[in-house]
């Protein structure tokens, strides 16, 4: 299988390479995520190339640096008050706790004794 992206392919042996990041049970699923990831990794790089007018880059280290550059000129973080904070919060407790550390079966207390 070939994927062909904005006419660039992308080989089967570079699928097979990328799905070793992409565990799952049933082989085909590690594929094709292995398949999505790569498409969108071509695409990042195909904007990164237009919008910060760089070449492309064959190192895989030089291209991670720039699509974290192209994210870092692109994305936009809203900021977030204390007020937004606390509604989201309060909304969604349980992301804030942590698991149980003990599921007791018995409570058991010592008996007072007769003096």
């Amino acid at each position: 299988m070939t994927i062909q992206v904005n006419g660039r392919a992308i080989s089967e042996r570079e699928i097979n390479i990328e799905s070793a990041h992409h565990p799952a049970e049933d082989p085909r699923l590690s594929q094709r995520q292995a398949a999505v990831a790569l498409v969108i990794r071509e695409l990042l790089l195909d904007r990164a190339e237009q919008a910060l007018a760089k070449p492309g880059a064959d190192d895989a280290a030089e291209q991670e640096a720039i699509i974290e550059r192209l994210l870092e000129a692109e994305l936009v973080y809203p900021k977030a008050d204390d007020q937004a904070c606390r509604r989201y919060y309060q909304q969604n407790p349980d992301r804030f706790r942590s698991p149980d550390l003990y599921e007791a079966r018995h409570i058991l207390l010592a008996a007072r004794r007769k003096t």
